[in-house]
This record gives structure tokens, sequence and C-alpha cells, in this order.
């Protein structure tokens, strides 16, 4: 997949939202099409572009970001002079095209606007630094991320019993309520 496509696809599902609490930001985005390439590892063991994420400054970053928010259909918008902060906006012609068709990936970036949308960059960003394998095993500023580290998602054995076990449960809760109608 492209990153141009996840961009796209992550912006445009945070910006639908009214009831979103925060401005998008610059920042955010980028952390948000983070923690989509974070867990779409985490449950595929193989990433989901060929972008090289690095440590930079604080946390993951993607050197040629600039050069995708411009040839994204949206702009940013300066807050005021005196502070960085930029926010991400719908430019007027904006059209909604979906260019991603895998649903899972499509159920992901849901999942992580719906679960990481209505949180404050700095929580965000706690748990970028510090919980996620690629930013734990950076050494320093400026080392490429690795996401071989990110731990598989544990699977949910689903534990079969046998009918004698069902039935032996079943005996055991019919005198633990006779017992206790007893009292």
């Amino acid at each position: 997949m492209e990153y141009i496509d996840l961009l796209i696809a992550t912006a445009s599902e945070y910006l639908q939202y009214e009831d979103i609490l925060f401005y998008l930001s610059k920042t955010k985005l980028i952390k948000l099409t983070y923690l989509v390439e974070y867990y779409y590892y985490r449950n595929n063991q193989k990433r989901l572009t060929n972008e090289e994420w690095f440590f930079y400054l604080y946390g993951p970053y993607l050197f040629n970001y600039d050069e995708y928010l411009k040839r994204s259909p949206f702009s940013i918008e300066e807050v005021n002079e005196e502070s960085d902060f930029k926010v991400v906006v719908r430019d007027e012609d904006y059209f909604r095209k979906e260019n991603i068709t895998d649903f899972d990936v499509k159920q992901l970036i849901k999942k992580i606007v719906a679960e990481y949308g209505n949180k404050n960059l700095n929580e965000i960003l706690d748990f970028i630094y510090f919980e996620t394998e690629p930013m734990l095993y950076a050494d320093r500023r400026g080392d490429k991320l690795d996401f071989s580290h990110i731990q598989p998602r544990p699977k949910i054995k689903k534990q079969l019993l046998e009918n004698k076990e069902i039935y032996s449960i079943i005996e055991k809760y019919k005198i633990r309520v006779k017992n206790a109608r007893a009292i």
C-alpha cells in the first residue's frame, strides 16, 4: 500500500466526525498513521507500507511527510503566528475518494480513529513513545524504527470441553444450588 493512501484514508476518517473533540493537527495525523502501521504489523507480522519511519526529535517520523501532505486533498493551516501548531483541513474541492480496497485495513483505520481520535495529543504521544516496540528499541534520534520488534497479537485459544467435563460442571453446579437453598 502507498503511504499517501493511508494518509488520506486516516485524515478522511478523522475529519468525517463532527463530534471529535480535538482538531486534527499535522502531528496527530502522522501519529495516527504510525499507529495504523503499528497495529497492522502487530496483527499480520508484515508492514502495511514501505515507508521508513525514523526516531526524529521525540518520536516516529517520516522525512517525506510534508511532500505527502502537499499531494493530499488537505491543507495545513497555522493556528496563529506565535505557535507552530498546524491544523489539517479539507480543501474546498475535497471529495472523499476511497483508494483502500482492503476491508481489514479500512476497519483498522476506523478502529484507530475511534480509539485515539478523541484523545489529546499528549496521551497518544505517551503511548507511542513509551509503549510501542519500535520506539522502545530505538537507541538514539535518527535511528530507523524496526517494526520486527513488535510482538504479535496474542491468539485467543478456544477450548472445547468434552461432554463428560460439561456434565461434571453441571452436576457440581446443581449440588451448589441445592446446598445454597438448604441454608
